[in-house]
């Protein structure tokens, strides 16, 4: 999960505006959903949970 944030900061830096993001279970932590919501994003992402 310490690869979601750097690589959309980088996409951010190179001027590219993205609104949705999905990703799947891998990403799924509270610091990404946290980054997401202030960053104003719709994330997708799919959950562990069967």
């Amino acid at each position: 999960t310490k690869t979601l944030i750097p690589f959309l900061e980088k996409i951010k830096s190179q001027n590219i505006e993205i609104k949705n993001v999905v990703v799947d279970a891998g990403y799924e932590s509270f610091l990404n959903y946290e980054y997401l919501e202030k960053n104003n994003y719709v994330s997708y992402i799919k959950t562990n949970i069967l």
